[in-house]
């Protein structure tokens, strides 16, 4: 079982319907997550996510990317 399935998503992510799954390249890298999960979001809405996030680590990239899309 991956490791970020214990991340904790309290209500839901703001795109339930845009589904990721992400790669093994996803999982050891976090530009190519980053880059996986924002290709798949509206145009938009792509820098509001960029903003948030990369202002922080790789596993608060991973729990943001979660609140934005049905990561699995």
């Amino acid at each position: 079982m991956p490791w970020f399935t214990d991340i904790e998503v309290k209500h839901g992510p703001r795109f339930p319907d845009i589904k990721v799954q992400l790669s093994r390249a996803d999982l050891e890298n976090g530009w190519s997550l980053h880059g996986t999960v924002r290709s798949a979001l509206p145009v938009d809405v792509r820098h509001e996510f960029s903003l948030d996030a990369l202002s922080g680590d790789y596993q608060y990239l991973m729990w943001t990317a979660m609140q934005w899309v049905d990561v699995y």
